[in-house]
């Protein structure tokens, strides 16, 4: 059987970062992080992506955003808590009507990621739910901040 897995993220693979600490809560009855977590992990990192480049500011009709299409993680290593993580997210493809996100999870004090993966964001019109192409200012900031 072949092994498919990508090897894992690493740190200079990332320019955009988010700190957070492992809540109690987010561990199950085994003592380590429940697998749902590190997907909300990932959703924090894009959100404060998102905010630090001043997206926000195109949502307020609410008419039009980004919509989760796909998210899938490569689960490396444990989480327990108490833990300090950061968060390494990136933009790596740009396409007509939404973009494709690197996730990279890391402790502190280590290089490769404990966890890594991708989603894929598509831009739609809310009411007629619909894709729609990616606004020039959002794929501009992008290519801009993530050197596409």
């Amino acid at each position: 059987m072949s092994n498919s897995r990508n090897a894992p993220a690493n740190r200079e693979d990332f320019h955009h970062w988010t700190k957070l600490k492992v809540r109690w809560g987010d561990t199950d009855a085994l003592g380590h992080v429940n697998n749902a977590n590190y997907f909300s992990y990932m959703e924090v990192g894009r959100l404060s992506y998102m905010s630090d480049l001043g997206h926000f500011r195109l949502l307020q009709d609410k008419k039009t955003g980004p919509v989760l299409a796909h998210i899938e993680c490569d689960f490396r290593q444990e989480i327990k808590y108490p833990s300090s993580l950061q968060i390494g997210t990136r933009v790596t493809e740009l396409r007509t009507r939404s973009y494709v996100m690197q996730h990279g999870i890391f402790m502190d004090t280590q290089e490769s990621s404990i966890a890594d993966g991708s989603s894929v964001i598509v831009w739609i019109d809310y009411a007629l739910k619909k894709a729609l192409p990616l606004p020039d200012t959002i794929r501009a900031d992008m290519k801009i901040f993530d050197r596409l």
